[in-house]
């Protein structure tokens, strides 16, 4: 009689533990999901992406609206799903990756090339979602930290941009360098976060 309810205490303590993980789970994707809409509103890619589209590539709204749905969508969907491949290596390589692709962007002025490049600018900014939000569901509180940070160091850059690109355009050189400078500083935000949540 003991044994047995030995086993069945056990077995409820299981189950417990195993709803408790579920119920982090839950939160974390929650948590990122959410994290993930803020960045798309508050990342300079969508800025970029929006004007740059409009005003030296000629696309279309019904055009625009489908590239950024589908953007919107993957940016909140995916990294949730597959977030876990998370590597430092590759983290820094898909953000290098959007500065450089954001570069080519701004040099090329037809619409072919500059879709391409658009197109590389969205995804690397993909890659760089799905390691972050990996980080995040993979290692909890320090990645709570760590999307604090990040959160911080987008959004700032963000909010320049948009006062700067109303000031100055999107073209301007000022603008440019502005974005460069701060590419910089969130880099090495990101790598700080990273290494001092280890």
């Amino acid at each position: 009689m003991k044994i047995v309810e030995v086993k069945g205490t056990i077995n409820t303590e299981r189950r417990i533990v195993s709803a408790l993980r579920q119920l982090k789970q839950t939160r974390l994707v929650i948590l990122s999901i959410s994290l993930g809409l803020f960045s798309l509103v508050a990342s300079p890619d969508s800025y970029i992406l929006i004007i740059y589209s409009v005003e030296h590539f000629g696309f279309d709204k019904t055009t625009l609206g489908i590239f950024y749905s589908v953007q919107t969508l993957l940016y909140t969907v995916v990294p949730p799903l597959i977030g876990r491949i998370a590597s430092r290596k590759i983290l820094i390589s898909a953000y290098t990756l959007e500065g450089v692709s954001f570069y080519l962007l701004t040099v090329t002025k037809t619409t072919i090339v500059g879709f391409l490049m658009m197109a590389l600018l969205v995804f690397s900014a993909i890659a760089w979602e799905v390691l972050f939000f990996g980080e995040v569901a993979k290692i909890g509180g320090r990645g709570v930290k760590f999307g604090i940070l990040s959160g911080i160091s987008s959004s700032s850059t963000a909010i320049t941009l948009a006062f700067s690109g109303y000031l100055y355009q999107i073209s301007s050189t000022l603008l440019f360098y502005l974005y460069v400078l701060f590419i910089i500083l969130s880099l090495l935000a990101f790598i700080i976060a990273l290494y001092k949540g280890s």
